[in-house]
């Protein structure tokens, strides 16, 4: 309802509404751009908002497929507290919110152009997982021991370009992180949805 709301003053708000197109037509000339640069045709935009890919669907200006991609809400929770800087009751309402938007997005998307991916599966299984999105996506495979050349494939302002990280990480903190307390809470308000996504009560 309230994107619905949301259209129809963006509509009656002409200004707004081309502020929407300059910005839409800034990301294009970008991913233009940055596929010109790598010799590529498929750009990667790895922004995790789902109002973002709606307009970018309405624009008509991209073949967009997505990788929607998954992670056990404990894990997430835990790392919410480690790096913002919330309280754990903060963290859970704030990943059953997240989750609960790209859910209704992910409704709106035909089956042939989503791509579902456990963070989980992808740690554990790299090479497979990624020659199965390279497939999905009808381009070369592509070897992910290379995928972390910082040199060459940051882009400014990520602070992944300063680490050493050279290969992929399967990280499960929030195991010895998250007391009793957390867990008991995280499960009352968010465990139904965490098992939804198909991950089972620790």
């Amino acid at each position: 309802m309230f994107e619905i709301v949301r259209r129809a003053s963006l509509a009656l708000l002409p200004e707004s509404m081309t502020r929407v197109k300059a910005v839409t037509q800034q990301n294009l000339a970008l991913s233009k751009i940055v596929c010109e640069m790598q010799d590529g045709s498929v750009f990667l935009d790895g922004s995790k908002d789902s109002a973002r890919l709606l307009y970018y669907l309405r624009s008509g200006e991209w073949d967009i497929k997505v990788i929607y991609l998954q992670r056990d809400g404990r894990g997430v929770t835990n790392s919410y507290v480690k790096h913002d800087g919330v309280d754990y009751d903060g963290a859970i309402a704030y990943w059953r919110k997240a989750v609960t938007e790209l859910q209704r997005m992910r409704g709106r998307l035909g089956g042939d152009s989503v791509y579902d991916l456990r963070y989980e599966d992808l740690c554990r299984e790299p090479e497979q997982k990624l020659a199965e999105i390279c497939r999905w996506l009808g381009i070369d495979e592509l070897d992910h021991g290379a995928t972390f050349d910082a040199e060459s494939q940051h882009v400014l302002g990520n602070s992944m370009r300063l680490n050493n990280v050279t290969e992929i990480r399967f990280d499960e903190a929030w195991r010895k992180k998250l007391t009793p307390e957390n867990l008991r809470d995280f499960e009352e308000r968010a465990g139904a949805l965490n098992r939804s996504l198909g991950y089972e009560a620790a």
